[in-house]
């Protein structure tokens, strides 16, 4: 999008790659249905094909994709922001739902530092997430 210019009294970012999002998703259904069509319970790669949504489903499913991914981003960058122990005890304490006592013991760390570093990424987190958040809704 090289001539692109973020305009923001004409909404969010957010809201304008929600619009452009669903408008190809519409073009490409309305594409799909110029051609004949074999009835089939399943596409070529047997998946059931995508249910019609409303708009409130809509809504919500690219709400749902849009933390889910904005979270990855965060991870990702915070994986490489942090060291290897401290990020590994984290993901296994709190994202694999392991113990601290099994994380600790299986890390060779304390169950203290376990906690430490739940406490230390979830507030990188957070920070993180509020920043892009004010950011994709056109906020300083």
């Amino acid at each position: 999008m090289p001539r692109f210019r973020y305009d923001a009294t004409r909404g969010t970012f957010r809201s304008y790659l929600r619009t452009i999002t669903q408008r190809k998703v519409v073009d490409h259904f309305r594409r799909e249905s110029r051609r004949p069509s074999i009835p089939l319970d399943h596409d070529d790669e047997g998946t059931l094909p995508v249910p019609a949504t409303n708009g409130r489903t809509a809504e919500a499913i690219w709400e749902r994709e849009w933390r889910r991914n904005l979270l990855q981003a965060c991870l990702d960058r915070i994986r490489h922001e942090v060291e290897p122990k401290t990020f590994q005890a984290f993901q296994l304490y709190a994202l694999d739902g392991w113990s601290a006592s099994d994380t600790a013991a299986f890390l060779k760390m304390s169950s203290a530092s376990v906690y430490a570093a739940k406490s230390r990424i979830l507030e990188r987190i957070r920070i993180w997430v509020d920043n892009e958040t004010r950011e994709a809704e056109g906020e300083p």
